[in-house]
């Protein structure tokens, strides 16, 4: 089946990429209401569009995915370990190369950047949102 939606395309193979990469850690794909333990992940493709100079009809899209990572606050060591579920994270989700192997085939990763890593804390939990910017093009013909 053809690739038609570029953030469910994304959301899809960052999310497979975690799960294949990050070990103990529970990957939600998208807005989700399912319980969530930690750590976790949340990927969320919050956007796409076509690029302001690339013709509306060429399949091309600029898809921003932003990534929350969630730890708990609790022990003598929390934050390290939330900082380095982080790092793991983070390594996976900028290989480009490595994500493109989860992508459907009639599918390209042009671009893949890391434009943002913010974190936080509330109640307890330790959180970080680390925001990609994708360009892709979809539905390839593929002869």
């Amino acid at each position: 089946m053809p690739a038609s939606n570029p953030r469910s395309v994304m959301e899809d193979a960052i999310s497979a990429v975690l799960s294949a990469s990050v070990a103990g850690l529970v990957v939600h794909n998208g807005q989700t209401s399912d319980d969530r333990t930690v750590p976790a992940a949340i990927v969320y493709a919050s956007g796409a569009r076509t690029p302001d100079d690339l013709d509306p009809f060429s399949g091309n899209y600029e898809v921003t995915i932003e990534v929350q990572v969630l730890s708990l606050a609790d022990g003598e060591d929390a934050l390290g370990s939330h900082r380095d579920t982080v790092s793991a994270v983070r390594d996976a989700i900028v290989d480009a190369d490595l994500v493109e192997e989860f992508m459907p085939e009639d599918s390209i990763l042009y671009d893949l950047n890391l434009v943002g890593d913010e974190e936080g804390r509330e109640e307890r939990k330790f959180g970080n949102t680390l925001t990609l910017s994708a360009l892709v093009c979809l539905d390839i013909p593929l002869d």
